[in-house]
């Protein structure tokens, strides 16, 4: 009988462990999809983080769709909002270049003595310069003129690794009405050791004063140098690295050789068209002023030669009489002559016959007018050759020959 019970005991003993152990069991599992859930959640808002993050991207139809406004030019042709990089080699004109810009736009003249721009407040950070040789500078350019109080001047400025630009985000903070900001020059501004530059470092200082200017809605002019070595690609002589054109909107570089007056402006731009002018530096105003496009200055002394003939003839020319002319050969002539219409110099109104381009009709510019020149040489040996023919001396027949005299002098003549 006591057996019987303590093995009834027993066996309630172990369904108690065995469901103590169930229940473990069961709380374990809990747990861990509990876990499991948490870890998921935690995935999940994580995820939903970076996403927060993640590029805006539109499709292209919806690119097409949007309806964006055209860049605006601070000067036309020249000067878009953005970076513009402005290299030249030292002491050609260039801070004389920047004078005239803040002057022309701080009081909506023309820049460049042709190109009409709006009244706008200018800040020009001169880092070579001090107040006296500024104010001189002014009165040379300025003359009796009073200067505009929308220009403002800093001699000193912060370099950008000791700032990161917070003295210019304070300035146009203060000055919304700011559409354009010289820096001259780029290395008095960028700071560290300026010789130690990399592509990423000069793209990524660049990057930086662009990103400044787009988000403001300005116009930042940075001036910078050119090396001392040739190259073929005119661009790649700007000081430093390629990253310094590549991060910026539009390059400008001012080539003029020592001691001359003119000078090419050549521009390449993201936003704007691509252009070559050519430029005068009046030393009596100290100001640049546009003669016009570059390929019409830019030539060499045989192709002038061309074009000075020509623009005296007044009219179309047969390529036999160029030659003839300037005692060149007929083949030189000829080439000189492809590279002249090329450059949209000269043109050509009929097979054989040269002319300047958008020549005007005053002086017989026909090409039967043209015909009766060319036929000068012709017209004598065919006049000579009835002289001889005749035998008959009579006053009638003299009289003849002398009128036909007297034409070929007229047309000699």
């Amino acid at each position: 009988m006591n057996q019987k019970l303590e093995s009834q005991e027993i066996g309630a003993a172990n369904s108690d462990n065995i469901a103590t152990e169930s229940s473990e069991t069961m709380n374990e599992a809990n747990t861990s999809r509990h876990t499991g859930a948490d870890n998921a959640h935690a995935n999940q808002m994580e995820s939903n983080s970076q996403r927060i993050n993640c590029p805006h991207i539109i499709s292209g139809p919806e690119l097409m769709s949007l309806e964006l406004p055209p860049p605006v030019c601070i000067v036309p042709g020249l000067i878009s909002q953005g970076l513009t990089l402005l290299a030249g080699k030292p002491k050609i004109g260039k801070s004389w270049f920047c004078l005239n810009l803040a002057h022309a736009l701080a009081n909506g003249g023309r820049f460049l003595g042709e190109i009409a721009v709006d009244p706008q407040k200018v800040l020009y950070i001169a880092l070579e310069d001090n107040p006296r040789r500024m104010q001189s500078r002014l009165r040379k350019m300025l003359g009796d003129q009073p200067v505009s109080p929308r220009i403002h001047f800093a001699f000193r400025w912060p370099r950008i690794d000791q700032d990161d630009l917070g003295a210019l985000e304070d300035w146009l903070s203060d000055n919304p009405e700011t559409q354009l900001v010289i820096i001259d020059t780029l290395v008095r501004i960028r700071g560290g050791n300026n010789n130690s530059g990399t592509y990423d470092k000069d793209y990524n200082l660049i990057f930086k004063l662009k990103t400044l200017a787009d988000n403001r809605q300005i116009a930042i002019v940075v001036v910078h140098h050119l090396r001392k070595t040739k190259s073929e690609d005119i661009f790649d002589m700007v000081s430093g690295t390629n990253g310094l054109t590549a991060a910026a909107d539009s390059v400008a570089l001012l080539v003029r050789e020592r001691w001359e007056k003119d000078a090419f402006l050549q521009l390449s731009s993201r936003d704007l068209e691509d252009k070559e002018l050519e430029l005068h530096f009046d030393s009596e105003t100290k100001s640049w002023v546009m003669l016009g496009q570059a390929d019409e200055y830019r030539l060499t002394p045989e192709r002038q030669e061309v074009v000075n003939f020509l623009r005296e003839q007044g009219g179309p020319v047969k390529l036999d009489v160029i030659a003839r002319a300037l005692n060149k050969e007929r083949t030189n002539i000829s080439n000189l002559l492809k590279v002249l219409m090329e450059q949209g110099l000269v043109e050509r109104p009929k097979y054989g016959f040269y002319q300047i381009r958008n020549g005007t009709s005053e002086t017989s510019a026909t090409v039967e007018d043209s015909e009766a020149n060319e036929g000068i040489e012709s017209s004598a040996a065919s006049e000579n050759s009835e002289i001889s023919e005749s035998a008959d001396h009579s006053p009638s027949v003299l009289s003849q020959v002398s009128g036909k005299l007297v034409n070929l002098v007229k047309l000699f003549t």
